[in-house]
């Protein structure tokens, strides 16, 4: 949706400004998008998300603005390449999920749950902070809005419409259902938990594979050697139905909090330093950063189910 660049205030600390593009301010919905991670941001005090200072619409740029809070680490991505110890895998998972419940509380879905989206400070001890709301829904209803304001914002997921990561993504997301529930963040977390303690994804193949693996397959049993509490916890969280899943994310921290340390969480990173700041290429400037699964919709995803169920 924009390029993110590195500033610096007139007298204070770096900060990571983000400019959307020309390109798709002229569209109400991804104004509407832009302006909804923003509010999502201001209602949120938790530690694991960025600060927002300001927002809004700069005349001189021509453009529509956040400055945040900057951030210096490794994303979750990145610290996966070396072998990650259980104690901080369920480090990390413990802290995504403490900002879960208290995004959920704010009536936040975050929908865009994945390790690159998943920064680690270099901070002493350090801090989980979960990035880019860009996909972000507000789940409640502010009573100060208007009926049409309300109808405006609903309408920006339109049902069939799929958006997001394969390999990170709820079978209800996978179908483009629109109405989802904090369950289904839980399922993403539950997908980078299996990859933080396995050192792979449950599911591999081609986007469409992966969709179709989400909605349809039991995910592999964990190693011999996972503890049985959190085997038992991610099998949970990957039920394929969002009622069959805990239904609050204290629930998830109440497991891992079992497997971490009450001191300090230490979560050794590596010697990279990996700024917040996400530059988009000027090259790809004309492709939405959203990853949006063109290919598929629901119809698509039920006929790849149905003749894979026929022909299996």
């Amino acid at each position: 949706m924009g390029c993110v660049y590195k500033g610096r205030a007139e007298s204070g600390p770096n900060v990571a400004v983000k400019i959307m593009h020309g390109h798709l301010q002229k569209r109400q919905d991804f104004r509407e998008r832009f302006e909804l991670e923003a509010q999502a941001l201001s209602r949120l005090s938790h530690q694991s998300f960025t600060q927002i200072h300001e927002s809004g619409y700069d005349s001189d740029l021509d453009a529509y603005f956040m400055v945040l809070e900057f951030v210096e680490g490794v994303n979750a991505a990145k610290r996966m390449e070396a072998k990650v110890s259980l104690e901080d895998a369920c480090a990390i998972a413990l802290q995504v999920s403490e900002a879960l419940a208290e995004a959920h509380s704010q009536g936040i879905l975050h929908r865009d749950l994945k390790p690159e989206n998943i920064m680690v400070s270099n901070d002493d001890p350090p801090v989980v902070k979960l990035l880019d709301l860009g996909l972000a829904k507000l789940f409640d209803t502010d009573p100060d809005e208007t009926t049409e304001a309300v109808k405006r914002r609903r309408n920006l997921t339109k049902t069939g419409e799929v958006f997001g990561t394969p390999a990170y993504m709820s079978p209800e997301m996978c179908l483009g259902n629109r109405d989802i529930s904090p369950a289904s963040d839980l399922y993403c977390l539950g997908l980078i938990l299996f990859e933080l303690v396995e050192g792979h994804p449950p599911f591999s193949g081609s986007p469409v594979e992966v969709s179709l693996a989400q909605v349809e397959a039991a995910p592999p049993m964990m190693s011999a050697t996972t503890p049985v509490d959190i085997s038992r916890l991610v099998a949970w969280m990957l039920q394929k139905s969002p009622a069959d899943r805990p239904q609050s994310a204290n629930q998830v921290s109440e497991v891992l909090r079992k497997h971490v340390p009450s001191a300090a969480v230490p979560i050794p990173l590596p010697v990279e330093k990996m700024a917040v700041v996400d530059t988009i290429d000027p090259e790809q400037k004309e492709s939405p950063r959203m990853n949006r699964l063109w290919f598929v919709g629901p119809l698509l995803v039920g006929a790849l189910v149905i003749g894979w169920l026929v022909t299996r």
